[in-house]
């Protein structure tokens, strides 16, 4: 299960300073690397190169990855991150094949299911469970396609849709035992819960019986239980989810904080903006979403039309 990196912690710290030679980059004072993508530490609320990303997610038990799923780039990143952290842990550990990031868990197949690579991508994920139509494929194409010459596992995380459907129709009575306990160790302040059935209502455009939404929040709790208790079944995992499981408040790693207080994590959440030349406008934003990762990935805005537009 979960392996222990400190005594890989000189080399990392070694390769670390390689990496970051020209870093952090300091975009609140206009000091900018053209090369360097928008990346903010939402601890240090400073820009840091991409080179520092990866050496200091390289030294967690657990790395999640958010997304917006229609978003082609966020999944191209997705996959050189995945190669380049994976890399960068084979150097730090000598070659040793237990000391690397051996499994992907991903919330678009669900918990128990392992992806077998064969020569066509499409096929092997749906052999796996994967929908094609549900995920819009070939969207996630770049991702899948990255994680298949790695070398790495690719499993699944995910509640089953029928599993979900009983947890929503039981108010949560149905959902399996080990994640009934996951959560019960994992209990959202008022606050909090408030802020899920809000996130909940926002992202179903303001449309969502507001009755049905303590029910609804039972779905998503379980099915960050689920992708939670695979990440650290088969850790050291990188975890790739959907933005709103990456929360720390209200995600994927408050389940794990709460339950497995000696994992170490981070989630990255990948944020859309017009303003991705403005290092003000980005540090402004960072600044907002402080609480809610422990970095941020910005990319350009995607033209899409209004998802609210069918349901009204």
């Amino acid at each position: 299960m979960m392996i222990n990196i400190l005594p890989f912690r000189f080399l990392q710290v070694l390769l670390a300073f390689l990496f970051t030679f020209h870093a952090p980059v300091s975009w609140a004072d206009k000091v900018m690397v053209k090369s360097e993508p928008p990346i903010f530490s939402l601890t240090s609320l400073k820009a840091i190169s991409k080179g520092a990303l990866i050496a200091q997610l390289s030294q967690k038990d657990v790395i999640i990855l958010g997304e917006v799923h229609d978003n082609v780039e966020h999944h191209r990143i997705h996959g050189q991150l995945i190669n380049e952290i994976s890399d960068f842990r084979k150097v730090a550990s000598g070659g040793k094949k237990d000391q690397v990031f051996t499994s992907i868990i991903v919330e678009h197949l669900d918990a128990g299911n392992a992806v077998q690579f064969d020569a066509s991508l499409e096929r092997s994920l749906t052999n796996a469970g994967f929908n094609p139509q549900s995920w819009v494929w070939p969207t996630h194409e770049p991702l899948f396609s990255a994680i298949a010459s790695s070398g790495l596992s690719l499993r699944g995380g995910s509640l089953s849709s029928s599993a979900g459907k009983e947890i929503y129709s039981s108010n949560g009575a149905s959902a399996p035992a080990h994640l009934k306990l996951l959560l019960e160790r994992a209990t959202l302040s008022d606050a909090s819960q408030k802020k899920l059935h809000k996130e909940i209502q926002d992202g179903h455009c303001g449309l969502f019986p507001e009755n049905k939404i303590p029910q609804m929040a039972q779905v998503q709790r379980a099915r960050d239980a689920s992708l939670a208790y695979e990440a650290i079944q088969y850790a050291p995992s990188i975890l790739i989810v959907g933005n709103g499981h990456a929360w720390n408040d209200i995600g994927v790693p408050q389940v794990i904080r709460a339950n497995y207080p000696k994992v170490s994590l981070a989630s990255v959440i990948y944020i859309e903006d017009e303003g991705i030349s403005d290092p003000q406008k980005l540090l402004v934003k960072a600044k907002q979403l402080s609480k809610k990762a422990d970095y941020v990935w910005f990319t350009s805005t995607m033209d899409r039309k209004d998802p609210c537009e069918k349901l009204r």
